[in-house]
């Protein structure tokens, strides 16, 4: 009844949610039970002025519940968004190289629908693949520019996530202002000459 990506549980806890049941007599549930029988009995009142607000406490108060049984804490909404915000960004990151990493794989890896996900990005104002791209060309060019990596630029873009070369260039441009090989050469060659000087 009540969608997966309301809840504020993190995702491990949709794994044993199914079929749990809740005492209505001890806990939490002592205090959801009457509550959410009430509402059951008149729905109309979800439809009022205070609707809204009664719909978001009525799904808080089931994930408060649910966390009790799991032994968790209920995290509340905007710590909830917060933390899950930051296990997709590290679930990017430790996928970055996957030319297969899209919205869709992203939010199925995290129980989540492909809108929740890109409302997460919203709010810290960017999107999941401007987010994705900038982190993959920042890996790329951190690559570049270390003299112990000697690897073709081709290969560089492969290994965080560009498929064709061509478009790895004209990214890496558009967001550096020179090509991939103009930008490790003149890296490296100010590292040889820092190296020099130091000499």
């Amino acid at each position: 009844m009540v969608p997966q990506q309301l809840l504020t549980l993190p995702p491990r806890a949709f794994i044993e949610i199914a079929g749990m049941k809740v005492p209505a007599d001890e806990g939490i549930g002592r205090v959801a039970g009457p509550m959410l029988a009430g509402v059951a009995k008149d729905m109309s009142v979800l439809l009022g002025h205070g609707g809204l607000a009664l719909a978001h406490t009525v799904v808080d108060l089931i994930a408060a519940a649910v966390a009790e049984r799991l032994g968790i804490e209920a995290p509340t909404r905007a710590n909830a968004q917060l933390a899950q915000l930051m296990e997709v960004r590290d679930y990017i990151m430790a996928h970055l190289s996957d030319h297969d990493l899209t919205p869709q794989t992203i939010a199925d890896a995290h129980f989540i629908s492909v809108r929740t996900l890109h409302s997460l990005f919203k709010e810290q104002g960017t999107s999941v693949s401007t987010w994705i791209r900038e982190r993959r060309l920042e890996m790329a060019r951190r690559d570049l520019v270390d003299p112990a990596l000697t690897d073709a630029i081709r290969a560089v873009g492969e290994r965080w996530g560009f498929a064709d070369a061509t478009h790895f260039s004209n990214a890496f441009k558009l967001a550096y202002g020179v090509s991939p090989r103009q930008y490790r050469k003149t890296a490296l060659d100010e590292l040889r000459r820092s190296s020099i000087d130091r000499e």
